[in-house]
């Protein structure tokens, strides 16, 4: 749930997260129509989530109702077809075919009180599903980015003007929808974003050589703190200009950003009998960038007995956490302590600690006390270990997560032996399992 994320574009090894975007006529292809099997069915929601960028991560979701403003035709919207002869596709100054040439009319009564069942009914279906990280707005506006800078209205005015209102409704909507999942708005200063305090952003065209400036990672200020910041660099920056004297990094570490797209620039494996120098160190930066983003945890210390007298009920275990990066975890995942069998790296005892894995915060170190019990069985010597795991992810389950089991657990900011994760027969998850040490029982 950090770094570089993929999706529609490419599909980056690296990469745990993934952004799409669905259309809303995808998701609800005539009137009232939320039924599973239609969901699920190809070409819907499940295929987006499965395609080979997206496939196995955590999802970024987007549900939106028009592109860039060049749709003349109903057809061509993201809306659904049976909703638009009961709203407005408005025709501004601009040419038509081109960006800005067209807005559907977001204002709409009949569009604003369908969106918030369509909402409603995504919610029902994904606010409990692990494979999604957050849910962006979108919806209003272009791109779903609640805005249509380009259109230009009869009367000559610049932009549609989204209403307040409208804005207020639909977040609301998706607040009541998804109480159990990350949200996430376009702009920090907007009227109504602005002014919640528990959303995160995502800033999705910034760097004054792409017509923009750099204000939104100076605005962000505390409010990384209520939720995750992400978004993605302009579609095809040259390496140099995002890595040049680490302007990106610094751009990172100033919003903290804990996940977004990457731009144009070399990213993938170096290979040096069929790459550059350039591009050699554009992947150098590329991978600085990925771990840098979001948190990361690192044991500084760690604290237990290496023997217990025999009939020890208990091992006590005291750990010290220090968040090295720059956001926190922004999901409460199960930390969990254990011992294994050392022959075959089995669970034997476990115990999960009452600490809020979302109150380890950046550059706050925090102390972890538990104590491993011990069964009156044990004997000989086991290992000590560690594993923040999502929620759920160990118990059996009737239906497979689809996500990949290395994207469940965090491993941790040191040089550790890590047991291999993987699902088992009862899709419950095994291993994930960072060695503190070693324990001998009598």
């Amino acid at each position: 749930m950090k770094g570089w994320n993929t999706g529609t574009w490419d599909n980056l090894p690296d990469s745990t997260v993934a952004f799409t975007y669905i259309d809303w006529k995808t998701f609800e292809p005539s009137d009232q129509d939320f039924t599973s099997a239609r969901i699920e069915n190809q070409p819907a929601m499940d295929w987006w989530l499965n395609r080979p960028g997206t496939n196995n991560r955590h999802i970024v979701l987007r549900v939106i109702c028009q592109w860039d403003g060049g749709e003349t035709k109903i057809e061509q919207l993201s809306c659904p077809s049976w909703l638009m002869p009961k709203v407005s596709l408005l025709t501004g100054q601009n040419t038509p075919g081109q960006w800005g040439g067209t807005s559907v009319d977001f204002n709409d009564p009949d569009f604003i009180a369908q969106a918030e069942e369509m909402i409603a009914a995504l919610g029902a279906k994904y606010n409990n599903d692990p494979r999604i990280y957050a849910i962006q707005l979108g919806l209003l506006g272009y791109w779903g980015e609640w805005h249509a800078y380009q259109f230009k209205t009869s009367s000559g005015a610049q932009g549609y003007p989204i209403a307040t209102e409208t804005k207020s409704r639909i977040l609301a909507a998706y607040k009541k929808a998804f109480p159990n999942k990350l949200l996430m708005g376009r702009y920090l200063n907007d009227s109504v974003l602005g002014k919640d305090a528990r959303i995160g952003y995502h800033n999705d065209y910034f760097w004054p050589s792409h017509g923009h400036n750099n204000d939104f990672e100076f605005s962000v200020g505390e409010k990384w703190k209520q939720g995750p910041i992400g978004g993605e660099t302009p579609p095809d920056p040259k390496g140099n200009e995002f890595y040049n004297n680490g302007i990106g990094l610094q751009s990172i570490k100033n919003a903290h950003y804990s996940t977004m797209k990457p731009g144009g620039f070399y990213r993938g494996p170096f290979d040096p009998t069929k790459h550059s120098e350039q591009q050699r160190l554009e992947r150098e930066e590329y991978v600085k960038a990925h771990k840098l983003m979001g948190y990361n945890f690192q044991i500084e210390q760690a604290v237990f007995p290496t023997s217990v007298l025999k009939g020890t009920s208990v091992l006590p275990v005291a750990l010290d956490i220090n968040n090295i990066g720059i956001a926190p975890f922004y999901y409460d995942w199960d930390i969990e302590l254990a011992l294994l069998d050392q022959s075959t790296n089995t669970l034997v005892q476990s115990v999960k600690s009452t600490q809020k894995l979302t109150s380890l915060a950046p550059n706050q170190k925090n102390t972890i006390s538990v104590n491993v019990p011990i069964g009156s069985t044990l004997k000989g010597t086991y290992s000590v270990a560690i594993r923040i795991a999502q929620p759920g992810a160990s118990t059996a389950k009737a239906a497979a997560w689809k996500l990949d089991a290395r994207n469940t657990y965090i491993q941790f900011a040191n040089q550790m032996t890590v047991i291999d994760a993987s699902w088992n027969a009862s899709n419950a998850l095994q291993g994930g399992w960072s060695v503190l040490g070693n324990v001998t029982i009598p």
